[in-house]
């Protein structure tokens, strides 16, 4: 039986994105809009989190997202993150 259950490489979010039952006012993004020095000029300056600083704790998406520090104070600007 173990032998025998079929084996998918994607994920629950890429599944429900690909499913036909999702209503019409449901999207999915499966890349993130991250707040970055970069794209600050696409939010005019706004984030939703005003000083908190953007931390990728993931090792897996580290490789994918920088974290960026906010500001001088920040506790966790030191740390290798």
């Amino acid at each position: 039986q173990y032998f025998s259950t079929p084996v998918n490489d994607t994920n629950i979010l890429e599944n429900l994105k690909q499913s036909s039952d999702l209503p019409q006012n449901v999207h999915i993004e499966l890349d993130a809009v991250r707040f970055t020095p970069e794209t600050s000029t696409f939010f005019n300056e706004l984030d939703a989190f005003p000083n908190r600083s953007t931390k990728v704790l993931d090792l897996w998406y580290k490789k994918k997202y920088a974290s960026y520090p906010k500001n001088e104070e920040d506790p966790f600007k030191d740390n290798i993150y």
